[in-house]
């Protein structure tokens, strides 16, 4: 509690009043700061607005006290505490307390000791007077600390206009007095505030008062000592002089903080054109007067700003201007500090800008100046046919830089980018950019670390280049990698016919050059390319390139190490050889997959006669790709395919192929894997054939019953001639179905039933025995050979007739005389009986080695 004297008068401390006073100088006031009594509770009730609280010694304390009670009092207009001791740091509690109060008009402060009593009580009346206009504080003692209080108050004011702070100590009381009239007087238009020892942070403080004025054209601050004088008195005149088109503000000691006054003031300029601030110490003053001019200066086209010391800060002033710039199309910025953050900046603002053609930035230390400069130049320039970019350094990131530009240009015809430091990843950039591109001719990448370059400038010349011919690569260190490049290109190239890779590392440059010489060259009939080291990958260049061919007859390819070099060589000559009718392909290593090359090449052809695949390893899909390819040939008559891996679904391919194909008259199917039911195809499909003639089935893995579906066929068929069945499991019971159908048949000439697997020697089995035909089954076909009259050959060699057997056929021999040769080697015939039978019987062969008890 604090009490005052005297002590003596009542005071009702429950009645309510809109005053609340405590006084030494007036008796009757007392103060007491407790809830309980009468100034809590006015203030509860929010009837008080007036405290007068005038000479007493309440100092900081009572001061932070009364702060405090009355920091939420919505009422209060006035509050008398003068001559109460409070110092400055009760001032600061009074000012914390009151600043934000909409109401409170009158703070009195008088005869306090601290210094800052006139200036808090201003402040306070600054801040919520929303009808003061003028304000004289001449002479008040108001230090730096007391401008603080009314800088803060004078922040958010719109009314005050004057105010008088002569005669004060403070450093900063003529500008604040001119930064409130800046600020919100509306209709002066020059102010004079030289000579008055204004500094650095008091220029500041003018400076963000005259943001929002729009009045004021000419500030005088001369012999100031601000170093910022001239900037800003030029910045207001910038800003609200709507008329100025010419500035000069030569040798003025303007340095880069100055500038930065001016350049904000020069966003917002309009009229200004020119603005020379020629011979100041400030390294923005060619950029920031570059950048008025771009901003404002509609008919200027060119600016030269070469060797002016410009880095990636002072840029940032320049790229501000041009963003909305559509006049200027020549921009000079060579020999400068431009870094990579500096061309980005650039190459920014140009993204969208369709006017700039050069934008020069050679000689700046940034590696991405080039690639910038050459982005814009090559977007916006649509004459642009030639563009040298070389010893510029521009490395893989650069070369990425232009992927996106190169790629929708359709002017550009040579473009140099030598010694640029272009690793294979900037190279396949490059490639990327112009795989779709048809004008670029040249593309110079010569001295550039990339193993990939030269393959993709050659790249580039192949596929757009209509006039080229030859073209020199060699020794220039081209791998495989480089080598896809060149025969992505070739593949739409049409000119070309030679193309020298000799020297080079890479594996596919023969039949890469081959490939383009194979498709181009119109009169090429015969290539050599035995011995290159081809090998399946190369190939298939080759393959490719001869789908188009139309005269290469011979391809050689001996002694590559490709397994697919002959049938490559092969379907060259198929597709191309006009008098080729006979194709021998025996033990090439002709496997399903190289089946597929070859049957293509014969989709089309017209001559060959006769196809041998023999001993190869050619399995049912293999013989699918055959089929398919021969369902329309109208030439070809005889079809080895003899020791391969053909299992029955294999002999229905081609027992489709037979269905439709009229032309086939020779099929063999020796030592493959059809089985019964892939002779059961055959047999199907042969009952009606008119063409079929000779069926080789030896060692096919065929049973008796094999055997009977092909004797119900020669009961009907009248084309057959000759049919071998060596070689499989056919005995007796066999003979029988064929003895049954010789006795109608009149047209088989010769049958094959040998035993052995002797035509194999390479077969693991080959000393394993077949089913044997013995004196029963010779039986059966004697009696048929009694009343056949067509059979010529009929060979039974190998089993195990003996004597009664050999006799009963030679009784039947003496009534056919149309049997030509009746082979019995290997048999079991004695040899008393052999000579007896030779020497009766002509027609009869024996084993000349054979020795038999």
């Amino acid at each position: 509690m604090l009490y005052t004297t005297p002590l003596c008068i009542e005071i009702d401390a429950t009645k309510r009043s809109s005053g609340f006073g405590v006084s030494s100088a007036n008796p009757e006031y007392r103060l007491i700061l407790d809830q309980n009594y009468n100034m809590i509770h006015n203030t509860h009730g929010e009837t008080l607005t007036t405290v007068d609280l005038s000479h007493n010694e309440i100092g900081n304390i009572g001061a932070q006290h009364l702060a405090d009670a009355l920091r939420n009092h919505q009422t209060l207009t006035t509050i008398d505490l003068c001559h109460n001791q409070i110092e400055n740091n009760g001032m600061q509690y009074l000012y914390d307390a009151f600043k934000q109060k909409k109401t409170f008009l009158k703070l009195n402060l008088e005869g306090n000791p601290g210094s800052s009593c006139t200036a808090v009580s201003a402040a306070i009346q600054i801040r919520n007077d929303k009808a003061i206009t003028e304000m004289d504080l001449c002479g008040k003692n108001i230090d730096d600390i007391g401008i603080k209080f009314l800088t803060d108050a004078l922040y958010n004011n719109k009314t005050l206009f004057r105010l008088n702070l002569e005669g004060n100590p403070g450093s900063y009381c003529t500008i604040v007095s001119a930064a409130i009239q800046i600020r919100n007087d509306k209709v002066f238009t020059i102010l004079e505030l030289s000579y008055n020892e204004i500094g650095n942070n008091g220029m500041q403080y003018l400076y963000d008062a005259f943001k929002e004025n729009k009045t004021l054209i000419k500030l005088n601050l001369k012999q100031n000592p601000s170093n910022y004088c001239t900037a800003v008195s030029a910045a207001i005149q910038i800003q609200n002089d709507k008329i100025l088109t010419i500035l000069g503000l030569s040798c003025n000691e303007i340095r880069n903080n100055g500038m930065q006054y001016l350049n904000d003031a020069l966003k917002e300029s309009k009229t200004l054109i020119k603005l020379n601030l020629d011979g100041n110490p400030g390294s923005y003053c060619t950029v920031v007067s570059a950048a008025i001019q771009i901003q404002n200066d509609k008919a200027i086209t060119e600016i030269n700003l070469c060797g002016k010391n410009i880095d990636d800060i002072m840029l940032d002033f320049l790229t501000i201007a041009l963003i909305n710039n559509e006049v200027l199309t020549i921009l000079e910025l060579a020999y400068n500090e431009i870094g990579n953050n500096g061309a980005q900046y650039l190459n920014d603002v140009f993204k969208e800008n369709k006017t700039i053609l050069e934008l020069n930035l050679e000689g700046n230390p940034g590696s991405y100046c080039a690639t910038v400069s050459a982005a814009i130049q090559i977007r916006n320039d649509k004459a642009l046919v030639t563009l040298d970019l070389s010893f510029n350094g521009i490395g893989d990131i650069g070369a990425q830089q232009l992927f996106n530009t190169l790629e929708t240009n359709t002017v550009l015809t040579t473009l140099n980018l030598s010694h640029n430091q272009i690793g294979s990843n900037g190279a396949q950039y490059l490639y990327d950019a112009f795989k779709e591109n048809k004008t670029l001719i040249k593309l110079n990448l010569e001295r550039n670390p990339g193993t990939y370059c030269t393959a993709v400038s050659a790249a580039i010349q192949i596929q757009n280049d209509k006039v080229l011919t030859i073209l020199e690569l060699s020794y220039n260190e081209i791998g495989n990698n480089g080598m896809q490049y060149l025969y992505d290109a070739f593949k739409e190239n049409k000119t070309l016919i030679k193309l020298n890779l000799e020297g080079n590392p890479g594996t596919y440059c023969a039949t890469v050059s081959a490939a383009i010489q194979i498709r181009n060259d119109k009169v090429l009939t015969i290539l050599e390319l035995s011995y290159n080291e081809i090998g399946n990958n190369g190939m298939q260049y080759l393959y490719d390139a001869f789908k188009e061919n139309k005269t290469l007859i011979k391809l050689n390819l001996e002694e590559n190490p490709g397994s697919y070099c002959a049938i490559v060589s092969a379907a060259i000559q198929i597709q191309n050889d006009k008098a080729i009718t006979e194709m021998n392909l025996c033990e090439k290593s002709i496997d399903d997959i190289k089946m597929k090359f070859l049957a293509d090449a014969l989709i089309n052809n017209k001559t060959i006669i006769e196809l041998d695949l023999s001993q190869n390893t050619i399995g049912d899909i293999g013989i699918k790709h055959l089929a398919d390819a021969l369902q329309n040939n109208k030439t070809l008559t005889t079809l080895k395919l003899s020791n391969n891996q053909i299992g029955h679904i294999g002999a229905k391919y081609l027992c489709d192929l037979l269905q439709t194909n009229q032309i086939i008259t020779v099929v063999d199917l020796s030592g493959n894997h059809i089985g019964d039911t892939g002779t059961q195809y055959l047999a199907n499909v042969l009952q009606n054939n008119p063409t079929v003639t000779e069926l080789n089935v030896s060692r096919s893995e065929v049973n008796d019953i094999g055997v009977q579906y092909l004797a119900d066929m020669l009961r009907n068929n009248t084309t057959i001639t000759s049919i071998g069945l060596s070689g499989n499991q056919i005995g007796d019971i066999g003979a029988k179905y064929l003895a049954d159908a010789l006795q109608n048949n009149g047209t088989l000439t010769t049958l094959i039933l040998d035993s052995y697997y002797y035509f194999r020697y390479d077969d693991d089995d080959h000393d394993k025995k077949t089913d044997k035909i013995s004196n029963i089954g010779a039986q059966f076909l004697a009696d048929a050979l009694k009343n056949n009259r067509t059979l010529l050959i009929l060979s039974l060699q190998s089993h195990q007739i003996r004597d009664s057997g050999a006799q009963q056929l030679a009784v039947a021999l003496k009534n056919n005389k149309f049997l030509k040769e009746l082979r019995l080697y290997n048999n079991s015939i004695s040899i008393k009986l052999q000579n007896r039978l030779k020497t009766k019987d002509e027609r009869f062969r024996f084993s000349k080695y054979w020795h038999h008890d």
